[in-house]
């Protein structure tokens, strides 16, 4: 079962906060199970996810609500309700990176925990030096992450001695210019779909 996850150590955005006692949250539980065994039995690892943060014609009310579409005789038809027949829909998330990170910066303190002690040796001992220090706290705390939107990410930074985890999100188009990317995706006459069609990436 999925555990409480403390706060993280800086509050979420203000947008990600419910305006009213009555708004609807679709929250991502799944991610939440996921970032915590992640961080587990990965200790040492780098996270690239890739999503689009908003979807259109979503019927379904709430924040981060789920696109219900159904294709019939080639046209697509969206429905407003989670209770359509088994396998006959399909369901999309949007994804809200900015959740998403601080989701994840608090899987890592749940793992972790707060201070050295309790974190368990879990890297195995043929690590490289440069990865595994010779306190357990430090092995455990090289935890990476990038967060990213449709196809896009960026190496995290992890300060071993601290134990702190960094993950940041990019638009799609701002990852393809960080890394020098354009001209691979672009077509003869310039254009270039990857940045230019996918205006939710």
């Amino acid at each position: 079962p999925l555990r409480a996850i403390p706060p993280p150590p800086s509050a979420p955005p203000a947008d990600a906060q419910p305006t009213s006692r009555d708004e609807v949250l679709w929250l991502p539980t799944a991610a939440a199970a996921f970032f915590e065994l992640l961080h587990a039995v990965r200790p040492n690892h780098s996270l690239i996810a890739a999503d689009f943060d908003k979807l259109p014609d979503v019927q379904l009310p709430g924040r981060n609500a789920p696109l219900i579409a159904q294709k019939v005789g080639g046209r697509n038809i969206d429905h407003g309700t989670l209770l359509v027949p088994w396998g006959t829909a399909d369901i999309f998330f949007p994804t809200d990176f900015d959740a998403l990170c601080h989701l994840y910066s608090a899987a890592a303190k749940h793992v972790w925990g707060s201070g050295p002690a309790s974190a368990p040796a879990l890297v195995p001992a043929s690590a490289p030096v440069s990865t595994v220090s010779a306190a357990p706290a430090a092995a455990a705390a090289a935890a990476t992450a990038a967060v990213g939107e449709a196809a896009v990410g960026t190496a995290a930074v992890v300060d071993v001695a601290v134990g702190s985890v960094n993950a940041e999100h990019f638009r799609q188009g701002a990852v393809l210019k960080r890394y020098r990317e354009m001209f691979n995706t672009a077509t003869i006459c310039a254009f270039n779909p990857m940045v230019d069609d996918f205006v939710n990436a």
